[in-house]
C-alpha cells in the first residue's frame, strides 16, 4: 500500500507542443504530495484524520515532570490545534492525548525524545486496529527554535486565513515555546509536502486535554474498552460502538470527543442532555 502520492501538473498542452514541433517531452511539475494523514477528499469516513507533531522539553518544571508540546492538523477541516502538557514518567497525559485524537501519523525529533516517550508512542501505535506511522525528523531542519518558527510563519504568510492568529492561539497555552516548536515541526513537514495552501488558509486554536472534564488517561480508555476491544483491537463490543447512533461523520467525530472529555459540571451535563433530546 502506497504511503505517498505525488501530484504532477502538466505545464503545456499536447496541442501546443505539437504545433511547436516538441513531441518528445512535455514539461511537468510536482505540485503536491499527498499522504494518508493529509487527505482532503470527501471519502475520509467518520474518523478525523490527524497528523501530529510532538516536541519534548524541560523548562524548569517541578517534581521531575516533562513538558510536551503538540501541534496537530485535520487537513480536510483546515484546522490546527496547539497544546502543551506536563507529564510524569508514566506518560499518562501523553497517552491520553494520543487516544483522544487518534493521529494517523506522528512526527517526532529523531534524537529529541526520551526513552519513556518513545515507549509511549510505540505502545500507542499498537493500540487499535489501524496502523499508526511514526516518522522521525531532524531537529536542525524541522524542529526549529521558537524564534525561527515565528519568522518562518510570518515570512511565508501562514495562518493568514485564521480569524485567530497563531499568537492568540498560544496565549492560553502553558510553555508556549515548546508548543511553538512542535508547530514548527508540523509546518515544516506540511511545507515539504507542498501543502502551503493548507498552511495559509488553516484556522489555529488551542486544545485542552483535561480542562473542564474528568481526567481519563490512556490506560483507563484501554482497560474499559472505550474505543477498541482487547480481542482484536476493533470497535465491536466497545462503549463507543454501543453509543454511536450518529448519522453523519461530523456527528460521529463529535461523539468521540464527548466520550473522551466527559463533563463533570452538572449544569453543563444538563445542557448537553437538553441538546441531544
Amino acid at each position: 500500500m502506497a504511503t505517498k502520492v505525488k501530484c504532477i501538473m502538466q505545464l503545456t498542452s499536447y496541442k501546443f507542443s505539437y504545433y511547436n514541433d516538441i513531441l518528445d517531452v512535455i514539461p511537468r511539475k510536482l505540485v503536491q504530495v499527498i499522504t494518508p494523514p493529509t487527505t482532503v477528499d470527501g471519502n475520509i469516513g467518520p474518523d478525523a484524520v490527524h497528523l501530529l507533531a510532538i516536541k519534548e522539553g524541560n523548562y524548569g518544571v517541578e517534581n521531575c515532570s516533562t513538558v510536551y508540546g503538540f501541534a496537530f492538523v485535520d487537513c480536510a477541516a483546515l484546522k490546527f490545534w496547539v497544546v502543551s502538557i506536563s507529564d510524569d514518567d508514566t506518560c499518562a497525559a501523553l497517552g491520553a492525548l494520543l487516544m483522544q485524537e487518534s493521529p494517523k501519523e506522528v512526527i517526532y525529533e529523531s534524537r529529541g525524545l526520551s526513552r519513556e516517550a518513545h515507549k509511549a508512542l510505540k505502545k500507542y501505535s499498537f493500540t487499535g486496529s489501524t496502523a499508526v506511522q511514526l516518522s522521525p525528523a531532524l531537529s536542525v531542519t524541522d524542529f526549529l527554535d521558537a524564534s525561527e518558527v515565528r519568522n518562518m510563519i510570518q515570512s511565508n504568510g501562514y495562518f493568514k486565513g485564521s480569524p485567530n492568529s497563531y499568537i492568540n492561539a498560544l496565549d492560553g497555552v502553558m510553555h508556549h515555546d515548546v508548543a511553538l516548536c512542535a508547530l514548527g515541526g508540523l509546518v515544516s513537514h506540511l511545507s515539504r509536502l507542498m501543502l502551503d495552501d493548507i498552511l495559509r488558509s488553516g484556522d489555529i486554536v488551542p486544545y485542552q486535554v483535561y480542562q473542564g472534564c474528568l481526567r481519563i488517561d490512556r490506560q483507563t480508555l484501554v482497560n474499559l474498552e472505550i474505543f477498541s476491544n482487547s480481542a482484536d483491537g476493533g470497535s465491536s463490543g466497545t462503549l463507543y460502538k454501543y453509543l454511536d447512533n450518529c448519522v453523519t461523520s461530523s456527528g460521529k467525530r463529535l461523539l468521540r470527543s464527548w466520550v473522551c472529555h466527559p463533563l463533570k459540571d452538572v449544569d453543563s451535563i444538563n445542557n448537553r442532555l437538553n441538546v441531544v433530546e
